[in-house]
């Protein structure tokens, strides 16, 4: 198995909120290639409470938008931003808990790529939340232009 983020790691200083290795506050998600998915197993711990108990559905819906974008990387080594994002929360989700999510690639037209992934209980296998997403893989100029970043690091250069 593949750790698709394993270029956080080399780049140091990636701070995303989720995925950012270099951010002691933020989730520290790790995501990797099964097969043509690509899964996140991961625990919410009490930072991320929202009602008593329950992970905020803003966490839920920042690491679940990750999954997403991370899935396009994994399976077609692209970057990209999300266009849009869909969610539906079908159960809570429980702080302290173990879940799986995976997501899959299920389209691409004229550059714009379609991804769906849910988030489940590991103990129980309960589908928690559902997500869909497309996404745009922008060229290294337009990602320069955006993030305004002077220049990408060299181990994201494959990814445009």
């Amino acid at each position: 198995m593949e750790r698709v983020d394993a270029l956080n790691g080399a780049l140091g200083q990636n701070r995303c909120i989720v995925c950012g290795l270099a951010n002691p506050e933020g989730m520290r998600a790790c995501f990797r290639v099964e097969g043509e998915t690509v899964v996140c197993e991961h625990t919410f711990d009490d930072r991320w409470i929202g009602y008593p108990g329950l992970v905020h559905g803003g966490a839920t819906s920042a690491i679940m938008d990750d999954l997403l974008v991370w899935t396009l990387a994994g399976l077609r080594k692209k970057l990209s931003f999300t266009v849009d994002l869909h969610l539906r929360f079908r159960a809570p989700v429980h702080v302290g808990r173990k879940l799986r999510m995976v997501g899959k690639l299920t389209g691409d037209r004229r550059g714009i790529f379609s991804v769906d992934g849910s988030m489940a209980d590991v103990a129980s296998g309960e589908t928690l939340t559902e997500a869909s997403a497309r996404l745009i893989v922008v060229s290294r100029e337009k990602f320069i232009e955006i993030t305004g970043v002077p220049e990408i690091a060299p181990e994201w250069l494959a990814y445009f």
